[in-house]
């Protein structure tokens, strides 16, 4: 069975389902206060499961060593891809039935009804039936143009939130640490996680971290959850949970997950596939058509039924008066004037249709939308050209300009001396003084951060850039950072790390160095340099 009980796939053997996960993390989601939490997640999560080590056993992960390479389809199958399924874009047949919808198309087919009955079967006039078709093409030109444009922007925008979903995460596989696309996520991955990352699936935290996460994307609660990797309850109070969850984010620390639910498993998946779409609200421009319509069909109504009245009475004042015609009824002369007085009632209620109107608009919000994509604005619906067509001005703080997105060190300032590039620093700097800051620069770096290409002309950076680039500048320098991190690993017991916030405005390590603990730290130049009470110079 898939969701319960054993499944062997391959060489591998689950005696846990995904639903019996999705169960778990649901039940640690619905049950926040300390009783509910000791009566109702506590008995599964210690004693079914054993906690994270028995969660790790039962997904067959080694903590150090995460997914091997050759399990990741066989754990696909068994617990399923990490992606929501989205509804099927409707078709553009069913887009022009909704735009034909349109109270204002509504009341233009009716007229270009009526003219053309009165064409084919009253007058018979040659070409009398222009006119109705001409209201009729007039129909058919506004919804094509807006189906086809819906239907075109809908496709877009499906490709670009696969893109936006489709994020680089910092996984452990094969015992090295890798970047992988959430896409490519399976139950038992270990995910690093830092300060501003979206969680990418529902999982457990394992080991030492100092996470702290928004979860108000789920909650509506402001504050941030603290993570352990088991329940943490002081008093009455629940201080930290070990389950984190799909779309929260990380707002400080960092840390290590474990997998346990992806895709439409996941917490966020399950509401998504619950939740209904809300149908859109009509746009200012069209409420304001839909008023005019009204208004116009209310006033060519009235006026319609009251110029065929005041034609009725003209012609009941002729035979009261014995006019020329009119001293007596004639069936086959007079019931033919009332028909005429009705055709002109409803020939004016005709011509006081705007045909051109909802097609002057269409092809106006048409002709905005190619504009708008011009200047690299994707605009999904016609009707959005209004709100986004008024915008004058775009305001963009620094994150809003374009780079390459890979910084580098250009300048350094190091034992009281500027040196204009790191070739000049490596070639003039003391080594000790360069020694010092490559292990500084290494040291207070998230080990989630790695460069692919350390030595060429374009590395490649996985992780913080700013990080990245002080990892780059410690190879420069003649320590390569891989060295650095293997003498300081992140497994020793006496390391502790403080992660940066906008607060501290820093970050701090604190490490065992040459027989003494020592703090690195890393931050605003003005908060750093406060902290210092010396500088090193050449032989220190």
């Amino acid at each position: 069975d898939r969701e319960h009980g054993v499944r062997s796939l391959g060489n591998m053997s689950f005696d846990v389902g995904p639903k019996d996960l999705a169960d778990l993390v649901r039940s640690t989601f619905e049950n926040t206060r300390k009783d509910d939490v000791e009566i109702d997640v506590l008995p599964i999560y210690r004693d079914n499961y054993g906690g994270v080590d028995g969660l790790l056993q039962k997904l067959k992960i080694d903590r150090e060593h995460g997914v091997r390479s050759e399990e990741i389809v066989e754990r696909k199958a068994h617990f399923g891809e990490n992606r929501v399924e989205e509804e099927p874009q409707d078709p553009l047949w069913k887009l022009m039935l909704e735009a034909l919808e349109d109270p204002t198309l509504i009341f233009l087919l009716c007229a270009a009804g009526f003219s053309l009955f009165i064409a084919f079967f009253v007058e018979q006039r040659p070409y009398g039936w222009l006119e109705g078709v001409a209201i009729l093409f007039a129909v058919v030109v506004v919804v094509t143009v807006g189906a086809v444009n819906d239907y075109q922007k809908e496709s877009q925008f499906r490709m670009l939130n696969a893109k936006k979903d489709d994020v680089p995460i910092t996984v452990i596989r094969d015992g090295d640490t890798k970047t992988v696309s959430t896409y490519d996520l399976v139950v038992g991955d270990i995910v690093l996680l830092s300060a501003g990352d979206i969680i990418p699936a529902d999982g457990v935290v394992i080991g030492r971290n100092d996470l702290e996460l928004n979860e108000k994307m789920l909650t509506g609660e402001t504050f941030l959850k603290k993570k352990s990797s088991n329940y943490v309850i002081q008093g009455d109070n629940i201080k930290s949970s070990p389950t984190l969850f799909a779309g929260t984010s990380v707002q400080a620390g960092d840390g290590r997950m474990v997998v346990v639910a992806v895709g439409a498993n996941t917490y966020q998946g399950s509401m998504e596939e619950k939740i209904k779409e809300v149908e859109q609200g009509r746009s200012i421009l069209q409420k304001k058509l839909d008023a005019m319509t009204d208004l116009i069909t209310t006033v060519s109504m009235y006026v319609s039924v009251l110029l065929v009245i005041i034609l009725v009475g003209r012609m009941a004042n002729g035979f009261y008066a014995k006019q020329c015609c009119m001293e007596a009824w004639d069936h086959k002369v007079h019931w033919s004037e009332l028909l005429g007085f009705v055709i002109t009632g409803i020939t004016i209620f005709v011509v006081a249709v705007p045909e051109g109107l909802p097609l002057a608009v269409t092809i106006a919000l048409a002709f905005s939308v190619k504009k708008m994509l011009a200047d690299q604005n994707l605009v999904r619906h016609l009707s959005a050209c209004e709100t986004m067509g008024s915008a004058t001005t775009i305001c963009s703080d620094k994150t809003g300009t374009l780079t390459t997105s890979r910084m580098a060190v250009v300048r350094l300032w190091l034992g009281g001396r500027v040196f204009e590039s790191v070739e000049a620093a490596r070639a003039g700097a003391d080594s000790g003084l360069l020694r010092l800051l490559s292990e500084a620069a290494v040291i207070n770096t998230l080990f989630k951060t790695h460069v692919l290409k350390e030595d060429g002309p374009a590395p490649v950076y996985c992780g913080n850039d700013t990080e990245c680039a002080l990892l780059v500048l410690a190879g420069q320098l003649g320590h390569p950072y891989a060295l650095v991190r293997a003498a300081f690993p992140a497994s020793d017991p006496q390391r502790r790390c403080f992660s940066f916030s906008s607060d501290r405005k820093r970050m701090t390590t604190l490490v065992p160095y040459r027989g003494r603990p020592v703090a690195f730290v890393k931050g605003a130049a003005e908060i750093v340099a406060g902290l210092c009470r010396d500088v090193a110079a050449p032989g220190d």
